[in-house]
């Protein structure tokens, strides 16, 4: 049965080398590398690895700062690995845009409470510094926003995201992309954002 979860989360200074590691599945977490069924990356030219780029958040931020934010959501079972993926992309390219750096990964392994299920699941893994155009290197990305001369500070951290109507609104672009990639697999099966208690209302009220 096709089950719906996303939330959102985020990480502070130091926190991101070793989240990135856990996604990837790398150094103390390598044991979790047979779970990783797909990554991918929009990273600056001058970074030559994911491991790089958060590194350097971590080292650059300033104290206490928001590092990154983490979305997670559970990918449907009734959808093959290929489809899973392609369902991933598009909604990450409808939500972020192009506009930010990201890391992503998807994992599968058997569920701890259910046997036969796989608990397939991804991380999208962004810093909220939204991309300008400006070309900046990896001394000034990381710097405050400069309204005046946008060259000589970081790039301009996207509050939007620290409010519940951001929260609510990707909860529904989920929704609604899920339903529409298991309609096209003519699977009957239907997510919904809504709680549990909040779907049995509008059952009861159809």
């Amino acid at each position: 049965m096709a089950n719906y979860h996303l939330n959102i989360s985020y990480g502070r200074v130091g926190k991101g080398g070793p989240h990135i590691d856990y996604i990837l599945g790398q150094n103390k977490y390598s044991n979790k590398q047979n779970e990783i069924e797909y990554t991918d990356h929009n990273l600056p030219i001058w970074s030559k690895s994911p491991k790089e780029f958060w590194i350097a958040a971590d080292d650059k931020e300033r104290t206490n700062g928001t590092v990154y934010k983490e979305i997670r959501i559970s990918l449907p079972n009734e959808l093959s690995k290929e489809k899973n993926i392609e369902l991933l992309n598009e909604f990450i390219n409808i939500i972020l845009e192009g506009k930010y750096h990201y890391s992503i990964a998807i994992h599968s392994k058997e569920s701890s409470y259910k046997t036969e299920i796989l608990n397939t699941h991804a991380h999208i893994m962004f810093s909220p510094r939204e991309l300008d155009g400006v070309e900046r290197n990896k001394d000034i990305f990381f710097k405050r926003f400069n309204a005046k001369s946008p060259e000589l500070g970081g790039c301009k951290k996207n509050t939007s995201w620290n409010n519940i109507e951001k929260l609510l609104e990707i909860r529904k672009i989920w929704e609604n992309i899920q339903n529409k990639y298991l309609e096209n697999e003519n699977i009957d099966e239907r997510v919904s954002c809504e709680t549990l208690e909040k779907q049995r209302k509008i059952a009861l009220e159809n």
